[in-house]
């Protein structure tokens, strides 16, 4: 997952039509990613709120409810709806960030149920996030 993931990021990066898709589709669907690095700051800030938050509400809540202890096995229902739900909730950012995110989700509700730590995938989504503001100022000056 985290390969696919890294591949479409290297991807949009070396092609020319990706490229400009991307950054066209960032003016439009998310425009709070920083463009120079003297916003870092305030994005580090929105990142460690967005890491929190989100992990607190979608993992340590939503995946915890569904995790059903009377049931032998693999809570399917414990990483999937909490996952849908949370590409839903980023709709904004179109389809193919949907994707990604879902997959994302899935793959934090996994290391949630079986580390049992919530830690783990905050600062894992901090680090997605941050990145990810790195890596669009980065592409915003090719």
């Amino acid at each position: 997952m985290a390969v696919a993931y890294a591949a479409d990021i290297i991807h949009s990066i070396f092609s020319p039509d990706e490229l400009k898709k991307t950054q066209e589709q960032w003016e439009t669907s998310v425009p709070f990613l920083p463009e120079h690095y003297r916003e870092l700051p305030a994005y580090t800030f929105m990142c460690i709120t967005a890491g929190v938050c989100e992990e607190i509400l979608f993992r340590g809540y939503m995946v915890t409810y569904f995790i059903d202890p009377m049931h032998d096995g693999f809570p399917w229902m414990a990483a999937l709806f909490p996952a849908v739900l949370f590409s839903l909730a980023h709709f904004y950012q179109g389809y193919k960030a949907m994707l990604k995110i879902f997959l994302l989700s899935l793959l934090f509700a996994l290391i949630f149920i079986f580390s049992k730590s919530l830690l783990i995938v905050i600062v894992i989504h901090f680090l997605v996030d941050l990145i990810g503001g790195i890596a669009a100022i980065r592409m915003k000056k090719i």
